[in-house]
């Protein structure tokens, strides 16, 4: 539980940056993101999976459950916030709401839907796969000392 915890707060600490940022560059004022917005997602999302990578090679198991309650939550608030304001406004607190900023740079290249259901997904078997491919990396090294 308290290792738990620990990550949810590395996922904060990984997440904040970027969320200052996005709501500087139009995530809060609706204004298109720029190239700076898709800079920051495209930042945001090699931040994630090289801590991905790092919690694998650290053999820190728990932080699979973090990746999975990250995007999922990511996926199941960006698409009522994107498609229609009033349900966010009444359902949906406003800490959610941020957690989603750091994706608003890709959204003038890619609809609603393909963030959700495409973009969403590929960056948790990213994840994923940064994350054992980290493991693989540190049980080689194990193998051979």
């Amino acid at each position: 539980m308290k290792s738990l915890f620990l990550y949810l707060l590395l996922v904060i600490a990984i997440s904040l940056p970027f969320i200052i940022i996005s709501s500087n560059f139009g995530f809060v004022t609706g204004g298109p993101p720029g190239i700076v917005g898709l800079v920051n997602t495209i930042a945001f999302l090699i931040v994630w999976l090289a801590v991905s990578m790092m919690m694998g090679y650290k053999l820190k198991r728990g932080f699979n459950l973090i990746i999975l309650i990250y995007w999922g939550l990511l996926a199941l608030v960006f698409f009522p916030i994107t498609n229609t304001l009033e349900v966010s406004k009444e359902l949906i607190p406003l800490v959610l709401v941020f957690l989603i900023s750091p994706l608003y740079g890709v959204s003038d290249y890619l609809s609603t839907d393909e963030i959700v259901f495409i973009g969403i997904p590929i960056c948790v078997f990213l994840c994923f796969l940064f994350f054992f491919g980290g493991k693989t990396i540190k049980n080689r090294k194990l193998v051979q000392n």
